[in-house]
């Protein structure tokens, strides 16, 4: 099947008793991570960028943080459609060896502040 979509096997065959044990094994893997990390089950509800962007500006608020940094959010461009100023976010999807040391090939938004 070219394009996506799950692989479907014959039921019962090797194949699908394997893909079934792998699908386990990895809501396992899913629950114990959300467990360590104190992650809530994911939601179900799709969101726009807006409303997720309203989300964490309220979040941080209530709990008093004044600066933050995306890892990830949708792409660059998303991100910076609806992040305020304070809030930065960065793209580190390229990432090379430079003298030993790892850095990203491709940064945006706001330079980082230290201070």
């Amino acid at each position: 099947m070219a394009g996506g979509g799950p692989r479907t096997y014959t039921p019962g065959s090797p194949a699908d008793e394997k893909a079934q044990y792998l699908k386990q094994q990895a809501e396992k893997y899913r629950s114990a991570w959300r467990l360590a990390w104190d992650f809530p089950e994911p939601e179900t509800e799709a969101r726009t960028p807006e409303e997720q962007a309203d989300r964490w500006l309220a979040e941080l608020d209530r709990y008093g943080i004044s600066r933050v940094g995306f890892a990830t959010g949708g792409g660059n461009d998303t991100l910076a459609s609806v992040l305020p100023a304070t809030l930065t976010a960065s793209s580190a999807s390229h990432i090379t060896t430079c003298g030993g040391r790892i850095r990203p090939k491709s940064w945006s938004g706001p330079s980082p502040s230290l201070g």
